[in-house]
């Protein structure tokens, strides 16, 4: 009897120390975890020496853990370590505070706070669940309003990511949207009816553009936007161009054709400027983006169809610049986020 009792009590101090490992092990795994960012070796810019460098490559990132978020407990102990992986992103926006909003067409919009190591996600809308998100713009007090081309709707989201109303588009095929901060407006590409749509933040049209019987100013399939303040560009995509409206819908400026050298587009999708003014086109079948000056002159192209790599795509798609001039590119078929920067203070135009 007393080696059975003292059995037991080895037993149960074996019992104790195990958990306690086990409990320090996971709070050790907590408290040490690091952000895996993927980090080349050495830097690598475009264009290459002997040439100035204008962009470099940074990091890019697949989940929250990526960018230093820690999992919590509970997802630890579930195993659901790729919940929060991207599947296939299509649209990025970056708020001046640095938060990541990124759009998952599988139905998932994220957000990444870099700064404090917070992350959200939210599967749903007012009504319910996400569809086929395809893009979002920030607004004021970063709003986020995001487009859902299956539903049509706008759905308005605070910076937390909750929900609180919908709009209705009466679009045919809703695609990219942009804010426009000069005039309190919410441009939407509409991608299907051919034209690109002004409302005001109750939901009532109140512009048009790109829509006429001149075959100069029709668009054919526009499908991403971009601002500034002098007017809006616009991914002309099957036409092969870039098209820039004034608010009044006066055609300004058009630059690219159907091609396959540089300046030409094959697919063209996301659009970005930076603080220079410089015009950022994304092509999904070259898998690089193109930089053209404010006078539509091509300055230099970057990445290139290939491998997980830094650099390398798989049909991107969404483009976003902050304020620091970084470079967001959604890696869509790469389910990855890359991120670049603009090398402001050296660069000059050809």
């Amino acid at each position: 009897m007393v080696a059975l009792r003292d059995k037991r009590h080895f037993a149960s101090i074996a019992i104790t120390l195990l958990a306690g490992v086990l409990v320090i092990s996971v709070i050790g795994c907590f408290s040490s975890q690091e952000a895996v960012i993927r980090q080349p070796l050495s830097p690598i810019v475009w264009p290459q020496l002997p040439e100035q460098a204008r962009i470099r490559f940074e990091y890019s990132f697949q989940s929250p853990e990526e960018l230093g978020v820690k999992k919590g407990l509970l997802s630890w102990l579930a195993g659901d370590s790729k919940q929060n992986q991207l599947i296939q992103p299509v649209a990025v926006a970056v708020s001046d505070d640095e938060t990541i909003y990124v759009v998952d067409v599988t139905g998932v919009l994220s957000s990444y706070q870099v700064a404090t190591k917070k992350y959200r996600q939210q599967r749903s809308t007012k009504s319910g669940l996400l569809h086929t998100p395809v893009s979002l713009t920030l607004g004021k007090n970063d709003s986020v309003y995001l487009v859902d081309s299956e539903s049509k709707k706008i759905t308005v989201y605070t910076n937390k990511l909750h929900p609180v109303r919908e709009l209705e588009t009466g679009l045919d095929r809703p695609a990219g949207i942009v804010w426009d901060k000069w005039s309190n407006r919410l441009w939407i590409a509409d991608a299907k009816g051919n034209r690109v749509v002004a409302f005001n933040l109750s939901g009532k049209v109140v512009a048009q553009i790109g829509d006429g019987l001149d075959s100069l100013t029709k668009l054919n399939t526009p499908t991403h936007l971009c601002i500034d303040s002098l007017g809006i560009y616009v991914t002309d995509a099957y036409n092969f161009q870039v098209k820039k409206y004034s608010f009044a819908g006066t055609l300004t400026q058009t630059f690219g054709k159907l091609g396959t050298n540089s300046g030409a587009f094959s697919r063209p999708k996301g659009i970005a400027i930076d603080s220079d003014s410089n015009l950022y086109v994304v092509d999904a079948l070259f898998g690089n983006v193109q930089i053209f000056n404010p006078e539509g002159k091509l300055l230099l192209f970057f990445g290139t169809t290939g491998v997980t790599e830094p650099g390398n795509f798989n049909l991107p798609n969404g483009i976003s610049i902050d304020h620091r001039n970084r470079i967001y590119v959604a890696d869509t078929h790469h389910g990855m986020i890359q991120v670049f920067q603009y090398l402001a203070k050296q660069a000059t135009t050809k």
